[in-house]
C-alpha cells in the first residue's frame, strides 16, 4: 500500500486549504509524506489556424494566439 499523499497544486486559494487539510490528515494518519504535483495550465499554440480574436486587457483586434496566452 502506498503511504504517500499525491496533492494536486495550482496556487489558488482552495489550492491551500486542500494542502492544509491533507497535511492535517497525513499527521491522523501518520502517511510519512505529502507530495505536492503543481498543476500548470499549458495552452498550445494554433498558428496553423491563427485567425482574429480580441484582447481581453484592450478589448482591441488581436490574433487568437495572444488571446490564449492573455485568457
Amino acid at each position: 500500500m502506498n503511504k504517500n499523499i499525491h496533492v494536486p497544486y495550482d496556487d489558488p486559494e482552495p489550492a491551500t486549504k486542500v494542502l492544509d487539510h491533507t497535511v492535517i490528515l497525513a499527521k491522523m494518519y501518520g502517511q510519512p509524506e505529502v507530495i505536492l504535483l503543481y498543476m500548470k495550465a499549458e495552452y498550445p499554440s494554433y498558428h496553423f489556424i491563427e485567425r482574429p480574436a480580441r484582447s481581453i486587457k484592450t478589448g482591441k483586434k488581436t490574433t487568437l494566439s495572444q488571446h490564449l496566452k492573455e485568457v
